[in-house]
């Protein structure tokens, strides 16, 4: 304890595990401070946490080499002439709760209009707590009918299953979200999630709609939406500028850029696969890329051995032909010479 600043220091080894205002409420105790919340926020404003340094003597230069370093707390008693942000906060608050109490005690209107809002206020809460509560009926309810549809669809699948009418692998779903940021579908098939990507889809379903996806080794191949009346949307072209990692950056035929990311594995594959200057069917939803079709590039080495294989098969039916020929007239003079 330094008399002087009236400041206190103590290694943290002292008070290791103890609450910081334990140790103010001790320091305050000693000294013949009030153990009240004003003196403790003065010494909480004056805090600090710095080490304690034990300094040697053998260092080159004259200087004083640190030996060791012991963490410690600092702070300074109350002191009237000091306050801090704390301190000021709080006295703030005091100052604001006097003036409310001064206000109800010269001003018995004022009284009156607060009883008023608080019958006010009293009555909203209790409205609000009506509504909560036909809130938490409707959600209720509506999770019991979640839960028989996804029961439905369950018990349905298993049926189609049984009777081998869906091949394996096919599932039976319904469309519970279109999210268009993402350009991600996402499915329910019995208590099954199904995140179905929107560039394996003809069409934009709506929700409710009913599809057949194809599922194997837990990855999505496909689905088919029938019966559904969604949004059908009409291509564009577009030239792909540059593809990079998970980024593809294309021009449609009225010059329009369009940065793509992938956001998801499927859209990330097709990334991969593209090259600079090939191209694209871009589909737009409200001047939002939506989804995006590659065109399928002719293997040029495997059509080069189609038509060499046809040329070759056309010469020896050709050759076939002419041996045939050669032949028949051959046996015929063998005849007419018999003949004569």
């Amino acid at each position: 304890m330094d008399d002087e600043t009236q400041s206190f220091q103590i290694t943290i080894d002292k008070i290791l595990y103890k609450h910081p205002v334990e140790v103010i409420e001790t320091v305050l105790r000693v000294n013949g401070f009030s153990l009240n919340l004003e003196n403790i926020l003065a010494c909480l404003d004056e805090l600090k946490i710095g080490a304690t340094v034990q300094l040697g003597n053998n260092f080159p230069g004259g200087t004083h080499a640190p030996k060791s370093f012991i963490p410690s707390v600092q702070f300074r008693l109350p002191q009237k002439v000091t306050i801090g942000p704390m301190l000021k906060k709080f006295y703030a608050e005091i100052e604001s709760y006097e003036s409310i109490i001064a206000e109800f005690k010269t001003d018995p209107e004022e009284k009156t209009n607060y009883r008023e809002k608080e019958r006010e206020f009293r009555e909203k809460v209790l409205t609000l707590e009506q509504e909560n509560q036909q809130l938490q009926t409707e959600i209720k309810q509506l999770r019991e009918q979640l839960h028989k549809t996804s029961q439905a669809e369950a018990a349905a699948n298993r049926a189609l299953e049984a009777q081998n009418i869906l091949p394996s692998g096919v599932r039976l779903a319904m469309v519970r979200e279109v999210n268009i940021d993402e350009r991600m579908i996402i499915l329910k098939s019995g208590p099954t999630t199904i995140y179905l990507p929107i560039m394996m889809c003809d069409i934009v379903p709506y929700t409710g709609d009913q599809c057949l996806v194809y599922i194997k080794q837990n990855n999505t191949l496909g689905s088919f939406f029938f019966d559904s009346k969604g949004i059908k949307i009409k291509p564009q072209l577009a030239r792909v500028m540059m593809v990079k990692n998970s980024f593809c950056k294309i021009r449609t035929e009225d010059r329009n850029t369009w940065k793509l990311e992938a956001k998801n594995q499927a859209e990330f594959d097709v990334f991969q696969r593209l090259r600079k200057n090939d191209y694209l069917l871009l589909y737009l939803l409200n001047n939002q890329p939506l989804r995006f079709e590659e065109l399928i590039k002719p293997d040029t080495p495997s059509y080069s051995d189609s038509i060499q294989e046809a040329i070759a098969r056309f010469q020896i039916d050709t050759t076939i032909q002419v041996d045939t020929t050669i032949q028949v007239n051959t046996t015929e003079r063998s005849i007419l010479q018999k003949g004569k």
